[in-house]
Parts: structure tokens; sequence; C-alpha cells
């Protein structure tokens, strides 16, 4: 299934160099050794993570780790808006490469994906960040929440239209 106008346009509503993870390989350590590590990372890791997650089918658990990246890449690029190009453009591309398919195939569970949300925000709060510290960049970080906050909000209020819409598609309408 292809991700629905109502879909991408939420997304795109929402959207605004991989420097890597120092320690494990993302790729092939195990979970627990890149999860420890990951909260010291810049926030591309939790894309590529992420990317990992989905191609060994734990697709769900691909869109947790997605969303935290988008938490913390956002803190990122509003904590340092000088010189963040590269930075901007590897967001930009991240997205596109590994958020927007990954959607395409959460699109189909709504209620999965505004939990999937749901624990990103919660893993986001309660865990720290060695890589822009949230403490140093409060109005930022809040920013950042807000966006996946907003999209989350969003999807509960409208996924009544969202799975009238998948229907419709569904039935050749």
């Amino acid at each position: 299934m292809r991700i629905t106008p109502l879909i991408l346009t939420l997304l795109l509503a929402a959207t605004p160099a991989f420097a890597g993870l120092s320690g494990p390989d993302l790729r092939t350590a195990p979970r627990a050794d890149v999860e420890a590590a990951l909260p010291d990372a810049h926030p591309s890791a939790y894309f590529h993570y992420a990317e990992r997650l989905y191609a060994e089918d734990d697709r769900e658990e691909a869109i947790t780790w997605m969303y935290v990246g988008r938490i913390r890449y956002l803190l990122h690029l509003h904590s340092n808006p000088v010189g963040a190009g590269d930075d901007t453009e590897e967001f930009r591309k991240l997205t596109a490469a590994v958020l927007y398919p990954a959607m395409e195939w959460a699109s189909n569970d709504i209620d999965m994906l505004i939990g999937r949300l749901d624990a990103a925000l919660a893993w986001d709060a309660e865990h720290p960040n060695g890589y822009t510290p949230r403490d140093s960049f409060k109005a930022q970080w809040e920013h950042a929440r807000a966006d996946v906050q907003r999209l989350r909000d969003e999807l509960h209020a409208r996924r009544d239209d969202i799975r009238a819409a998948q229907e419709a598609e569904r039935d050749g309408g």
C-alpha cells in the first residue's frame, strides 16, 4: 500500500554526515549494546539503527527509533543553527530514505503508529542526551518533542478519516 495523500500531508507538515556511534557497530552489535550507546551518539545513529531493525523485520521497533532520532535530530538542528547545513541535508536524506518508507508500512496500523510515537516520546524523556544536552536547550527540546506530539495528536484525531481513505483506496475509489 502507498502512503495516502492525508498521511503524506501530515508527514510533510511535521518535517522541518552520519557522525556515527562511538562504540558498538550499529549493524552487528547486540541490540542492548547499541541502545546503551545511543544516548551519546549523533542523532543520525538512531536512523541507521532503525534501518537495521527494519531490515531485520522488526518494523514496529524501527518506527520507535526513527522517531527518537527525529526528536534528537530536531533538537540538534534547532540548538546549532549556525553551520548546520550539512546536518540539515543529512536529516532530510535520512527522513526521505528511512522514515517515509517505514511510514508507508506503518500507515496500515494507525493505532500501532500512535503507540510507537508515544514510546519514542517516553524513551526520549527517560534517557539523557549526551550529544545535545537538553538541559542546555530546554526550549529547543520542547519544540522538537512538540513536532512528534503534533503528529501523534493529528493521527489520533483523524484516525477515522485515515481509515476511511485507506478503505476507499483499497476498494479502488
